[in-house]
């Protein structure tokens, strides 16, 4: 697949925080730094949450914050209390979509309708549903709008504002990206004629994949992610409690932090479980524990892909797997490189877990498996995808969005607010 696009264009990647630990900022980093190869690349950042970025971003891509929520802008806007920047930032957005976020203001809302505005982009790639709707509201008349989905169809309209929220944007947009083909078949059938031009992108974890399966004789298992229910580490702390008798050598590594991680703790010592299942805390080398690792597990209750089975296979790491939705069945085949369980049973689990750690030749002809099925993932086969979804939006979606361009609420706002 060639992955070069037919020009250089200008693209935009708008995104909530670009500075924040999830896949989110993980991926927006990955795919805007391997798209300035072949793009001038901009990522639009509506919150800082840290001083520098969790994830490298290349030096070319252009990084713009339009609101500092670090110590460091809390320290000068109490330090300057009569700056209209600052009084304009203790007072919440009015775009009604923007305002049901207690971490936005009026004064990161003012300035993402400047900037977009004024844009210059050929095309802009929106990661959250409200910035999608500002988008189409607010850019630039012309300008296509690509919305990324990071979630699976079925989460979304778990409730019903989201689900009308979507409804009403997803069809004006130019393009709507989906991660796994079962939620683009959703998004089809469920909005019909309605649906506007609809791609499965996966993601790419941006790791460097071994050339080789590592050898490894750790006897640990690896479990990552956010210290939350969607995770689902209560099923996998209880899925392995009965594996303590016959395999009471290996160990269970819980990597990441959350809300749920005082909750979780107490659940491995009531099991008697601390000196076998140990909470690790966040890592900044997850390529060298994946490495590392035997075998990892993935126990969530929703997923909006499971990148992090992707860079686990990168490494020659097999990994057993609820059937979640989504991602987790499109990654991994039973009998080929991991195992994949009914969703929820929790015997299942353990059942497949033993049977893994019990065969060692099972875990390498799985783990080099893994290594050549992750190469479906590699970010040349990614950008070819958006580079090919680009040069069809910017020939095809400018003309028709111009055709239908209105002056929205939000921008009358905005005018308001410059002129008078």
């Amino acid at each position: 697949m060639n992955p070069r696009p037919t020009r250089r264009r200008k693209v935009t990647f708008l995104t909530f925080n670009a500075f924040g630990i999830g896949g989110v900022a993980r991926v927006v980093a990955n795919v805007a730094s391997a798209m300035a190869d072949h793009h001038d690349v901009e990522i639009l950042s509506m919150l800082k949450s840290n001083p520098e970025s969790t994830f490298p971003i290349d030096e070319r891509v252009a990084v713009t914050t339009l609101f500092d929520a670090t110590k460091a802008g809390k320290k000068w806007r109490a330090n300057h209390p009569d700056d209209p920047r600052a009084q304009e930032a203790e007072r919440p957005p009015v775009t009604p979509l923007l305002e049901r976020d207690t971490r936005l203001n009026a004064l990161a809302e003012r300035r993402l309708m400047e900037r977009l505005a004024d844009t210059d982009a050929d095309v802009i790639i929106s990661s959250r549903p409200s910035l999608h709707r500002m988008a189409l509201d607010m850019a630039r008349p012309g300008v296509p709008i690509v919305g990324w989905e990071h979630l699976n169809f079925a989460t979304r309209y778990e409730g019903r504002h989201m689900g009308r929220m979507l409804d009403a944007v997803v069809p004006e947009l130019d393009a709507w990206v989906t991660l796994t083909v079962e939620d683009e078949e959703d998004y089809l059938r469920h909005l019909g004629e309605r649906a506007p031009l609809t791609r499965t992108i996966r993601n790419s974890s941006g790791m460097v994949g071994a050339a080789t399966r590592p050898p490894r004789d750790s006897k640990i298992v690896v479990g990552a992610g956010r210290l939350q229910e969607r995770k689902g580490f209560d099923r996998a702390i209880e899925a392995w409690q009965p594996l303590v008798e016959r395999f009471p050598d290996w160990q269970f590594h819980i990597y990441g932090h959350g809300p749920d991680q005082a909750e979780l703790q107490r659940q491995i010592d009531d099991a008697g479980l601390h000196d076998i299942i140990k909470m690790m805390g966040y890592t900044s080398e997850i390529e060298r524990v994946l490495a590392e690792a035997e075998l990892f597990l993935l126990s969530s209750r929703a997923e909006g892909f499971g990148m992090v089975l992707v860079e686990a296979m990168s490494q020659g790491t097999p990994a057993v797997s609820f059937d979640c939705p989504r991602g987790p069945s499109e990654i991994i085949t039973t009998g080929r490189n991991g195992e994949i369980v009914p969703d929820g049973d929790i015997p299942g689990l353990t059942d497949a877990l033993a049977r893994v750690m019990g065969d060692d030749e099972l875990r390498r002809r799985y783990g080099e498996q893994a290594l050549v099925d992750s190469r479906e993932y590699e970010m040349d086969h990614i950008v070819a995808r958006w580079n090919e979804l680009i040069d069809e939006v910017t020939r095809t979606g400018a003309v028709r969005r111009a055709a239908r361009r209105v002056v929205t609420r939000p921008l009358r706002v905005l005018r308001r607010r410059r002129h008078g």
